[in-house]
């Protein structure tokens, strides 16, 4: 079921919900990719492996998710937060 104004013509119903649809994907995406920087912050943290603030924002301002995907995978293994980011 659309989520337009019933006062909107059937193309404008199509062009807003697929706005919509995509503003619902991204913000999956963004929450997403918060989540995996959180959890990587805390496996180094829990390593003993302190990110400077200046890493802990890199991390946190990236949102690829195939590369946080990948940092959480070598975060349990690397022996520097710089050998992470490299």
């Amino acid at each position: 079921m659309s989520k337009a104004p019933k006062w909107f013509s059937e193309s404008q119903r199509k062009s807003y919900d697929e706005g919509f649809a995509y503003g619902l994907a991204k913000a999956r995406v963004e929450a997403m990719a918060e989540s995996m920087a959180d959890a990587l912050v805390k496996i180094l943290a829990g390593r003993g492996l302190r990110a400077t603030d200046d890493q802990e924002r890199r991390i946190r301002a990236y949102t690829e998710l195939a590369t946080l995907g990948r940092w959480l995978d070598r975060s349990i293994s690397v022996a520097s937060v710089d050998e992470l980011l490299e």
